[in-house]
């Protein structure tokens, strides 16, 4: 009975540690002074994600960069978007070898669901509800 209570709670834990295999980052404050706001390929590794945010006049803007590998070659590809909300924090998940979604949130608002495409050199962002 014991050994079936204890089987049950770990696939119950198993099941709801994960829900769709999203990672969580903080998102980082970009600082002019500090950094350039482009990609980075030195300090990265295959399938890292970074997310900037900078607040300039008056609307936020974030950049997100995913690092992979191209042809043999660790490549860094960067998208921009803004938003008239404040976030802390991001949630991404890999679909494949070239394709991201992410989400941006903060404790009262999730942002629409972002997909950035990197590959051969050129980079898409699109968007949805």
């Amino acid at each position: 009975m014991k050994a079936t209570l204890l089987f049950i709670l770990i696939i119950f834990y198993v099941a709801c540690a994960s829900p769709n295999g999203d990672i969580e980052i903080p998102i980082r404050v970009f600082d002019k002074s500090i950094n350039k706001l482009s990609p980075n390929v030195a300090s990265h590794k295959d399938k890292d994600v970074e997310i900037f945010s900078d607040n300039e006049k008056n609307r936020i803007s974030y950049s997100c960069i995913i690092y992979r590998m191209d042809n043999g070659i660790l490549r860094g590809y960067q998208v921009y978007t803004h938003s008239l909300n404040k976030y802390n924090k991001a949630r991404y998940q890999w679909l494949n070898d070239s394709t991201v979604t992410f989400r941006l949130n903060n404790k009262f608002h999730i942002s629409e669901k972002y997909t950035i495409i990197g590959y051969e050199g050129w980079t898409r962002l699109s968007w949805d509800d």
